[in-house]
């Protein structure tokens, strides 16, 4: 398996709209409360002994809007250091193009690294509501020998080849894909973030199923 590329590095070009957005109380409360139970699994962080020290994983839930249907908030870039993130760190993305490698968003900072592939999962799957991309050394190695569904370790990760190589398992029924390349990546989703966390306790909890 390869990918060396340098985590929380954005790949696409990105037109942030610079909008202080003010998300209700009870949103920050869902989106955090599950950002920080995969940081206590050690999947969303930072770490100085991990990528460089640069920060890794984020999350997002459906976001839309009579004209955006697909739109999503997700946690802006290079915050894994953070305990908690206000309404200026959860950017708005309003419109991806997974073939040019392009996306819109509304803000006060640019929107995560993997903003594409969180764009492949809801453009292709209106049922996915919510998306956890997570860094797991341990579930990478394990489910990349299992029957799980993969994308090729050749494609690197924040490409248009991943989005579209993500968009291909968006039905998968395990609601979980193993980015062979990218280290360690994995992308769980589900109808909620209860859902999409689900998937990857189950993983751990049954490494061999």
């Amino acid at each position: 398996m390869s990918s060396q590329q340098q985590e929380g590095v954005i790949q696409y070009a990105c037109q942030l709209h610079k909008k202080k957005r003010h998300w209700p109380e009870s949103l920050l409360e869902e989106l955090n409360h599950w950002r920080n139970e995969m940081q206590v699994a050690g999947w969303i962080g930072q770490n100085p002994q991990r990528y460089q020290g640069l920060g890794f994983g984020n999350l997002s839930l459906r976001q839309p809007d009579p004209q955006e249907p697909d739109a999503f908030v997700i946690t802006a870039s290079q915050t894994g250091h953070l305990d908690w993130l206000d309404s200026d760190a959860w950017p708005w993305v309003i419109a991806a193009d997974t073939r040019h490698n392009r996306v819109e968003a509304e803000g006060s900072q640019p929107p995560s690294s993997e903003a594409l592939s969180h764009a492949a999962l809801y453009q292709a799957n209106p049922e996915i509501q919510a998306v956890i991309h997570g860094h797991a050394p341990d579930l990478w190695q394990l489910a990349a020998q299992q029957s799980l569904a993969c994308t090729p370790e050749n494609i690197p990760y924040g490409t248009p080849a991943m989005a579209e190589a993500i968009r291909q398992k968006a039905d998968s029924s395990s609601g979980l894909v193993v980015m062979l390349g990218h280290q360690d990546g994995l992308l769980a989703w589900g109808r909620n973030l209860a859902e999409a966390a689900e998937k990857l306790y189950a993983l751990q909890s049954n490494p061999g199923q």
